[in-house]
């Protein structure tokens, strides 16, 4: 088990040539925002109601699937809408980078921006691996940028939605939804899935909580909750931020 405090990846920032006047570099684990089953909603469009686009408001609650340090088969749902209903998603649109702690693959869908029913969406298909172009090696994690979900080409079902959207049309998006991670059946498995953050340049980070503040031994989610075996991803122990890897 590795763990990594704060210290560890300003060392990292400084060999890459980052300063400490722009230490508001996305390695800092305490930048981070951990990904929860309360940033899944049920959102509508004032302006048009069978469209979740940019100016979606939220309309209801939703329980997304919530699969973390489980091994994941293929077909099935790790976090989020499993089925990708249009309406059902986090909006991380406010963000700059995703952050996913894991072991398996490829094979692991990320499933974006599905604006309609049974419409197009981003489909982001990745692994645990080292070969992977969002694998990164100091961290051991997948580092996606969310511009790349914004900009990259659609999937669809069939010959295309009802917009005429066809599988590798490209479609610009000034927001992500993040429906899923969902498991192709064809690749690797299973995969496991340990943790999963955002990042936002000059965000305020990972709020303060009460076990911060705590220098018992124990370890602690960012929600303040004891964890008695914690395995990989962001804690709080004795005070301090740290990556368990």
């Amino acid at each position: 088990m590795k763990i990594f405090t704060k210290s560890v990846f300003a060392a990292i920032a400084l060999m890459a040539g980052v300063t400490t006047a722009n230490a508001q570099d996305w390695q800092n684990p305490e930048e981070w925002v951990e990904l929860t089953p309360e940033m899944w909603h049920q959102w509508g469009s004032e302006a048009d109601p069978t469209h979740c686009k940019g100016d979606a408001v939220i309309t209801g609650e939703m329980s997304p699937a919530w699969n973390l340090n489980t091994d994941i088969g293929a077909g099935s749902c790790i976090l989020g809408a499993e089925n990708v209903t249009w309406n059902l998603y986090a909006d991380i649109s406010e963000y700059d980078k995703l952050i996913i702690f894991g072991t398996g693959g490829p094979g692991m869908r990320v499933m974006c921006n599905r604006i309609i029913d049974e419409g197009a969406w981003k489909n982001l298909v990745v692994g645990f691996k080292a070969d992977d172009a969002h694998w990164n090696a100091d961290l051991e994690c997948l580092v996606i940028d969310l511009s790349e979900i914004k900009t990259m080409t659609c999937t669809a079902n069939g010959e295309g939605d009802a917009e005429g959207v066809k599988t590798g049309d490209e479609r610009v998006d000034d927001f992500v939804h993040l429906h899923c991670f969902k498991n192709a059946w064809g690749g690797e498995f299973p995969v496991n899935v340990s943790a999963a953050y955002v990042w936002k340049a000059g965000g305020t980070g990972i709020k303060t909580v009460k076990a911060a503040e705590v220098e018992n031994g124990a370890y602690y989610n960012v929600a303040g909750q004891e964890v008695a075996n914690p395995q990989k991803g962001l804690f709080i122990h004795n005070g301090k931020k740290v990556v368990i890897k």
